[in-house]
């Protein structure tokens, strides 16, 4: 990581004019982050050799800040921040918290290098960020389109405007909005908005930038550029809500959904912007819930990524009648289409349905959500996804579970304790006791669990004996499985 540096002449001002002085007035600032955290920086006499160095050669430079300049300066400031808040808050005691600060603060002053790059002016200055920066990685499409609307906020500029403390207040709303989430910061939310609202691209950077370029590039005035970047704000909004499953009206197993998967968060993107409600929703997510169990799960079907984005479109432009109904266009509703791919695999045929659930080897996400809706486990409307989880019974880790029964070779045990018949849903905590325990510890913790999944925890555990095998985990998974079909009717 590097850094790039501006002084002025105000910097004195503020932090004084000696070296003594600025070094304290640092720290001073320094430890004024750190509110209500027990922990203070300060600098080792090893330290002072650098800081004196990096603030002479700073502080003698004096050049003109142009407008907006300080605004993005503060920007950044209260976004580090908020994320040294957030690494503090990871250690769980003041020592800890001193250590990390000490490796911070020695990083800080050792590896980070100050780069100046002099350009004639601030286009040149774009056109380098574009091809270049400090960090020696290549550019994400999010900095990239960033880069492109602040150029052209300084293009379209006129005198006394205010557009480009605007661009930058708009482009820091948006990662606000985002949760500073890196990844979709960086991509994903790009990726997304281009995929649910402007159609099919192939998921190549070059491309997709190619349609922001021209889209920012073809606003030819400020009141415009402000459209635009509200529209973003706003997507940015539908994309989190997406993402967080905070959309009123749709059902929390959304969560669940989110974890197994990504690529349907452009379809929950684009029902928000068709003004979906309640039974919408609802219609919405029965259609998805069928795709990801019949034919991601059990058919093992290839995810479609170009028709995420061609059902987008047809939310778009059909609203509600893209789901089930009759799309203005003539083009097949997408519970149709999903009904296709679902036949496509046999999944269509429940006996082949039930067979390929008694051999699916399940990842966690999917096995909470399987149990969740098989089991009938009612969540309250606070429900969190990360506060339950699935319970491997037979642990992946064998080390302390019996060898009899069990005498396979490690894919085959792997494979059967992945199947659904060896999962449940407990709490965090609940999990994290049983972990890797033995059968007889794991029961005890069963037969306490909480409500609401700790109900058919309890079932369970009363009515099944030691040891736990594989003959009794198969059995499991196919008395689950016969259930399926109704509860996912094609």
């Amino acid at each position: 990581m590097a850094a790039v540096v501006k002084f002025t002449a105000g910097d004195n001002a503020i932090f004084g004019t000696t070296n003594r002085t600025r070094r304290n007035a640092i720290s001073a600032s320094c430890n004024s982050l750190l509110v209500g955290t027990d922990c203070r920086l300060h600098l080792h006499a090893d330290d002072r050799l650098h800081y004196d160095n990096f603030l002479a050669n700073g502080f003698a430079y004096n050049p003109r800040v142009p407008r907006g300049g300080i605004f993005r300066i503060m920007t950044a400031v209260k976004k580090i921040q908020r994320r040294l808040h957030a690494q503090l808050d990871n250690h769980a005691n003041r020592a800890t918290k001193l250590n990390w600060l000490e490796e911070f603060a020695d990083w800080l002053v050792n590896k980070v290098e100050l780069v100046w790059v002099v350009v004639p002016n601030k286009v040149q200055a774009h056109l380098v960020f574009q091809s270049l920066n400090s960090r020696g990685l290549p550019l994400a499409l999010g900095e990239l389109v960033n880069s492109y609307l602040q150029l052209q906020a300084d293009m379209l500029k006129t005198r006394g405007s205010t557009i480009m403390e605007d661009t930058t207040t708009s482009l820091s709303t948006i990662e606000t909005i985002l949760g500073d989430d890196e990844r979709a910061i960086q991509q994903d939310f790009y990726y997304r908005y281009w995929l649910s609202k402007k159609g099919w691209a192939s998921l190549q950077k070059g491309e997709i930038l190619d349609g922001f370029v021209t889209l920012i590039t073809s606003v030819t005035t400020e009141a415009d550029l402000r459209t635009l970047l509200a529209e973003f704000e706003l997507e940015a909004q539908y994309y989190a809500n997406a993402v967080n499953a905070t959309i009123v009206g749709v059902p929390d197993t959304l969560q669940d959904l989110n974890a197994i998967q990504d690529q349907h968060r452009v379809l929950f993107m684009a029902g928000q912007r068709a003004g979906f409600v309640g039974a919408d929703w609802i219609e919405l997510v029965r259609v998805l819930e069928l795709f990801i169990v019949r034919y991601s799960i059990a058919g093992k079907g290839k995810p479609p990524d170009q028709d995420w984005s061609d059902w987008s479109s047809l939310i778009n432009t059909d609203g509600r009648a893209a789901i089930d109904g009759v799309p203005a266009s003539g083009a097949d509703n997408i519970e149709t289409e999903i009904k296709a791919k679902i036949s496509s695999v046999g999944a269509d045929n429940n006996p082949q349905f039930i067979a390929y659930m008694d051999d699916a080897k399940l990842t966690e996400a999917e096995a909470k959500f399987l149990i969740r809706r098989i089991e009938g486990l009612g969540f309250a409307t606070a429900y969190n996804t990360k506060d339950w989880q699935a319970e491997h019974i037979a642990p992946i880790n064998h080390d302390n579970w019996p060898t009899a029964n069990w005498r396979m070779t490690d894919k085959h045990r792997r494979t059967i304790k992945c199947l659904l018949g060896n999962f449940l849903v407990l709490s965090q905590r609940e999990n994290a006791q049983a972990s890797n325990r033995q059968w007889r510890q794991k029961k005890r913790i069963y037969l306490t669990a909480a409500l609401p999944s700790g109900r058919h925890a309890r079932d369970f555990a009363r009515v099944t004996t030691s040891p736990w095998t594989p003959v009794k985990i198969r059995a499991r998974t196919a008395s689950l499985a016969t259930s399926m079909p109704t509860i996912w009717v094609f």
